[in-house]
């Protein structure tokens, strides 16, 4: 006679309630679907997996002392090629762990502590000078070309972002002027327009010109 189990479903603690809850206040408010991603790998794959193993089941457990075993967890952790996580990486992961008792502490939880960010050293960015840029710009033949490098130098534009520069966007206050950018996650920012970049524009605009892509008929 063949024997039945019955499998009981395991009780979520209150810890992984408290990121469920989260989670969802984040997908509320509009998180995007790539930092969704980032803050569920970090909260339910790496912070609740450490808390399980530590015996943390509330978040009156998270005192100093124990956040700061989570952080050295990190920074003693190893990539599959046996180095260890770069200190940019383990702040991708204490992060969100920082926000989610940010929000608990708002939302009335005994939250006792955050944890520390390791100190991390800032690259070094390597940028175009602006003799660079001259040089650039002078080896373009057309007028259109020329003003994309500029508007790359001057404004701090994404390609998205340019490519989608058309003559309504640009807002005109006097002799000042700004170019209205529809920028990541639906957000918009005015990029101020210096007077001899908006004077070549204008000349472009009125030879019915655009920077948008050409496309051959």
């Amino acid at each position: 006679m063949a024997t039945v189990r019955l499998l009981q479903t395991p009780v979520a603690t209150p810890l992984e309630r408290l990121v469920d809850d989260y989670l969802v206040s984040c997908r509320a408010r509009g998180l995007s679907p790539r930092t969704d991603r980032q803050y569920t790998q970090a909260l339910r794959g790496v912070f609740l997996q450490w808390c399980a193993t530590d015996g943390i089941t509330a978040v009156a457990q998270l005192d100093q002392r124990a956040l700061d075993r989570f952080t050295s967890s990190l920074l003693s952790r190893r990539r599959p090629d046996g180095e260890p996580l770069s200190k940019h990486s383990v702040h991708t992961y204490i992060r969100p762990v920082r926000l989610l008792l940010t929000w608990a502490s708002r939302e009335g939880e005994d939250v006792r502590a955050k944890p520390q960010l390791p100190r991390r050293e800032q690259p070094v960015r390597d940028v175009l000078t602006r003799e660079e840029i001259e040089r650039m710009e002078s080896a373009m033949t057309e007028e259109r070309d020329k003003l994309i490098i500029r508007i790359f130098a001057d404004c701090g534009v994404r390609l998205d972002e340019l490519t989608r520069l058309r003559p309504r966007d640009i807002v005109r206050s006097g002799r000042q002027a700004h170019r209205r950018v529809l920028g990541k996650r639906g957000r918009v920012r005015d990029v101020p327009l210096p007077p001899q970049l908006l004077r070549r524009l204008d000349r472009l605009i009125a030879r019915g010109a655009g920077l948008e892509d050409r496309h051959p008929a």
